[in-house]
């Protein structure tokens, strides 16, 4: 999961290549979740979170009304 989180932070500009690459070889050696946290610490959450988050539910929720059968009313 760390890794992940290093990666999209390098993919979207908040980490630089080379200190990507030092983050990764320090979660591979980390012993414990501690050390493990502070590789993310300081990284900021990229701002289009919130509005993923908002669309994962929505499509959570279109996908559970379907499985039950609902269906939203025509518009007229």
């Amino acid at each position: 999961m760390v890794l992940k989180l290093l990666r999209a932070a390098e993919r979207d500009g908040r980490l630089g290549v080379a200190e990507y690459a030092e983050r990764e070889q320090q979660a591979a050696a980390a012993k414990n979740d501690e050390e493990l946290s502070a590789l993310l610490a300081d990284l900021r959450r990229p701002s289009s979170t919130r509005t993923g988050r908002r669309e994962t539910r929505a499509s959570a929720q279109d996908r559970q009304d379907t499985a039950n059968g609902l269906q939203q009313a025509p518009l007229s």
